[in-house]
């Protein structure tokens, strides 16, 4: 997760859920929605579109947003590869995908934020003050806006919970 993203505050109890439903299941990963510098909801990222194949995976990252995952998982695909200067994520994704059963949760859990130029973190710097800076904005720290944010946009992003 990036320092200028941020979870839904169910975000890990929804897909905490899953991994204890379903025991079979290794990692879950959620939809995402893309948000601009200000916070205004630009909508669901297209990658929640995709749906979910280990062969699919080969060409398509829509395991890119919120993932949670077993610990044997992790280690059982070798953790992250932390010498990749890109794509470690995905990396990581493909190698889970041979251990592990991989479930996508429907719900958009995690904002992106995307830059000015209207293109997800073309470098480090794009939206902070620097390595290590603090984001400005209502995404400072890494935190979800609030309940109100999240009430006020929610029938538009969240569909309704599977009953049950």
């Amino acid at each position: 997760m990036d320092s200028d993203d941020a979870l839904a505050p169910t975000a890990v109890e929804e897909t905490a859920a899953v991994l204890d439903h379903e025991p079979s299941v290794g990692m879950v990963y959620t939809d995402h929605v893309m948000v601009d510098e200000s916070g205004r909801l630009l909508g669901l990222g297209a990658r929640c579109a995709i749906p979910y194949s280990k062969d699919r995976l080969l060409v398509d990252f829509m395991t890119f947003a919120f993932r949670l995952l077993r610990r044997g998982v992790y280690d059982a695909a070798g953790g992250v590869e932390e010498s990749f200067a890109t794509a470690h994520d995905y990396d990581f994704c493909l190698r889970v995908s041979e251990v592990a059963q991989i479930r996508h949760l429907a719900r958009p859990l995690y904002a992106y934020r995307i830059n000015r130029a209207g293109s997800p973190r073309p470098g480090v710097w794009s939206r902070s003050r620097g390595r290590g800076g603090r984001s400005s904005g209502p995404w400072c720290g890494g935190g979800w806006p609030g309940p109100r944010w999240w009430r006020s946009r929610s029938s538009a992003v969240h569909p309704p919970r599977p009953p049950g």
